[in-house]
């Protein structure tokens, strides 16, 4: 038995669609459709939207015809992420009414906003989701749809990652001029995938020689992007670090498993880094930070990690800062430390600051305080 849906929302986008439908995608026959009395309107913080019901509105969107019942379950493994379940409509098409088959959100729990800007999102959120779609779909099979709620805020980190440096322009002066073009990817497997993911590649690349060397095997761990900010008061010349417990050092047998760090944070897929880095000083702090001057992104671990750094010193009022922080859904345990920048040298000397973002910010701090200081005091 084939299925009718009426899709509104981001699998409007022809590529997003033939990345859920995968090997389905030939047999079914697309075309565009209205349903009067209902609109499409953004969830608020995310990049999908939800229709409602609303008198006298009339919702765009594509009319899906003669679905196999693969094409439906692996749409309900797509859509079953964002919480919908299929209602039947009659939707209007060139050809007359039709019925089918919509995804409504279950209950309340979502903030909507206005309108959904179908062309704003194509133009600015496209990229990222198909890679969200991408690596959803490629566990579609292996992962059980009740463990992809858990997994899928690292699907989404990461996808808006890899779209992030899609749209980089790298500068290339001193390097060889080689490039991606230069790599041959045979293939990429995920033997593990939470919040974080391992990725086994098997690859080749041009050698500066000039030849292709290959194929070797390589494993890196997978992350979204993220950012790290340190916080100074210009006027009483002092800067806040955070001191938590990290897992890591635990794994290696560190004695003292708490570092001090600056305030640091993933990138929410649709902010920006900027964005991210204001937030997470709100959350580890209690900081609304003012002026920012950025570092150039850096990798901090690039024969192993996919994570790009952004970092900020950012101009704060630290005259009420302390005391311990954090989001308790996040199990963060948040202690801020204050201390003055003439103290910084040797709190970096003496070994005690073990952290690489912060070491690079201290630096920056010093090398640059003068400037900063004539600028923001």
């Amino acid at each position: 038995m084939t299925r009718h849906l009426f899709f509104y929302g981001t699998l409007r986008d022809a590529e997003t669609f033939d990345t859920v439908m995968g090997p389905y995608a030939e047999v079914i026959d697309a075309s565009e459709a209205t349903l009067p009395d209902h609109a499409v309107v953004e969830v608020l913080g995310e990049d999908y939207p939800v229709i409602v019901a609303r008198q006298g509105a009339m919702a765009r969107g594509v009319l899906a015809s003669n679905l196999p019942q693969g094409a439906v379950e692996r749409l309900r493994y797509f859509e079953d992420e964002f919480d919908y379940a299929l209602e039947t409509r009659t939707v209007h098409t060139a050809d007359g009414p039709r019925e089918a088959e919509v995804f409504f959100v279950r209950g309340d729990h979502l903030k909507i906003g206005g309108s959904w800007d179908f062309e704003g999102w194509a133009r600015k959120q496209q990229a990222a989701f198909v890679e969200c779609a991408r690596e959803l779909m490629a566990l579609y099979g292996q992962v059980p749809d009740k463990d992809v709620d858990r997994i899928w805020p690292g699907i989404r980190f990461r996808a808006y990652a890899r779209a992030r440096a899609r749209a980089e322009r790298p500068a290339v002066i001193h390097r060889s001029g080689l490039s991606r073009e230069d790599v041959e990817v045979e293939r990429i497997k995920r033997p593990y995938v939470d919040y974080f993911a391992v990725e086994d590649l098997r690859l080749s690349h041009r050698t500066f020689a000039g030849q292709m060397q290959g194929p070797m095997d390589r494993a890196v761990f997978a992350s979204g992007d993220a950012v790290a900010v340190l916080p100074w008061d210009p006027r009483t010349d002092r800067v806040l670090m955070i001191e938590q417990f990290r897992p890591a050092p635990l794994a290696r047998g560190a004695q003292v498993p708490w570092l001090l760090e600056p305030i640091a944070g993933r990138i929410d897929t649709i902010e920006t880094a900027e964005q991210t880095a204001r937030r997470e000083a709100e959350e580890e702090a209690g900081l609304t930070i003012g002026r920012m001057d950025a570092l150039s992104p850096f990798y901090s671990s690039p024969g192993c990690l996919t994570e790009q750094m952004s970092c900020y010193i950012a101009e704060a009022d630290l005259s009420q800062a302390g005391g311990v922080h954090g989001l308790d859904t996040e199990h963060e345990d948040i202690r801020s430390v204050l201390l003055d920048v003439a103290d910084l040298r040797d709190a970096l000397t003496s070994g005690e600051v073990e952290n690489g973002p912060l070491i690079v910010l201290i630096q920056h701090l010093l090398i640059h305080h003068d400037r900063l200081r004539s600028a923001w005091g």
